[in-house]
């Protein structure tokens, strides 16, 4: 759980980069979500792999990843 916890943690203040990066102008916004993207997809990979070999079903990885994500 505390896998989950700090990736929501994370994602949360991946969203405020990105959305202050769009305050600053579009080309910034757009290259720091680009950025963030390559950032996160390995790190929600090595999430969903930590969570399979802790006995979490492929399913309930895949949504607590996804539920985390989206405080992004």
């Amino acid at each position: 759980w505390m896998i989950i916890f700090g990736d929501c943690l994370h994602n949360f203040s991946d969203g405020l980069a990105i959305g202050a990066s769009f305050t600053s102008s579009l080309t910034t916004g757009i290259g720091t979500t680009i950025a963030i993207f390559f950032h996160e997809l390995p790190h929600e990979i090595g999430d969903f792999v930590i969570l399979r070999k802790n006995g979490m079903s492929f399913k309930h990885a895949v949504l607590f990843n996804i539920l985390s994500s989206i405080l992004c």
